[in-house]
C-alpha cells in the first residue's frame, strides 16, 4: 500500500515539474493556445526573458512579406544590427500585453502543459 502512496507522489511531483518547468521546444513549433516561456534575442539588447506568455496566433513570413515590411516599415530602419527573419508568433503575458515575436530570435523555449487555467488567472488580476 506504501508503494501506491510513493508512486502517486512521484507522478504528482513530475507533473508538477512538467507543467511548471516545461519542456523544451522551438518557438517555430508552438501553436496557438500554448504557454511558453523564453528568451528572446534582442540585437541592442542581448535578451530578455519572456515567463508565461500565451501564443494567440501565428504568422507565416514569406520572403517578399520580410522584403515588403524591410522597405516600407520605420521600425528600427536605421538599426544595421535589425534583421526580420522567420514567422511571426504573436503572444499575450500575464499582464495582458501582446508582443510578436519573430520565431528565430526565441532561444531556450519551454512549453509549459496544464498552465492555461493559472495564465488566464494572473491575467484576469
Amino acid at each position: 500500500m506504501e508503494y501506491v502512496v510513493y508512486a502517486g507522489c512521484t507522478i504528482a511531483a513530475v507533473a508538477f515539474c512538467v507543467a511548471y518547468f516545461g519542456l523544451p521546444t522551438s518557438l517555430n513549433q508552438v501553436k496557438a493556445g500554448d504557454v511558453v516561456s523564453f528568451d528572446y534575442l534582442q540585437p541592442h539588447q542581448d535578451y530578455k526573458q519572456r515567463k508565461f506568455e500565451k501564443v494567440v496566433d501565428k504568422y507565416a513570413m514569406s520572403a517578399e512579406g520580410i522584403a515588403r515590411l524591410n522597405a516600407t516599415s520605420t521600425y528600427r530602419r536605421n538599426d544595421p544590427l535589425f534583421k526580420r527573419d522567420g514567422s511571426l508568433v504573436v503572444a499575450q503575458d500575464i499582464h495582458g500585453d501582446t508582443h510578436q515575436y519573430y520565431t528565430n530570435r526565441g532561444v531556450k523555449v519551454r512549453k509549459h502543459f496544464g498552465m492555461r487555467p493559472f495564465v488566464a488567472l494572473l491575467q484576469r488580476s
